[in-house]
């Protein structure tokens, strides 16, 4: 979203909270201290009411990572997989119901449709 041009603490001024109501993460190799990892988001599922974010993370070598620019702003996953999932959230509003987002904000429900159909800036 950041990318996109909204953060999501500008979401939460707006009075718009996406809290977790599941999380399902299959891990793959373990991680140690100090590894460098890049982690990828994009959203999979999109309503009026919810949005689902599926994730992997991988992990890079960080020195050729410096190097190669290619990875900057890619937008596939890449390095070595260790842990992939899925995340479901619901837009609640300032008093933490369920809000439609295309009522509540229709800029930010027409920023998502957008990012979905490869519309995006």
């Amino acid at each position: 979203m950041r990318h996109q041009g909204i953060a999501y603490s500008e979401m939460e001024k707006l009075g718009l909270f996406l809290p977790v109501l599941n999380l399902d993460v299959n891990y793959k190799k373990p991680t140690y201290y100090d590894n460098c990892l890049a982690i990828f988001t994009r959203v999979v599922e999109f309503s009026k009411a919810r949005l689902a974010f599926e994730y992997e993370a991988g992990r890079i070598d960080y020195n050729k990572l410096e190097q190669d620019t290619q990875h900057s702003s890619e937008k596939e996953p890449y390095g070595e997989l260790l842990a992939g999932g899925h995340t479901l959230h619901m837009w609640l509003n300032h008093d933490w119901k369920p809000t439609r987002l295309d009522r509540a904000t229709p800029e930010i429900y027409n920023l998502l449709k957008s990012i979905l159909h490869g519309d995006a800036r």
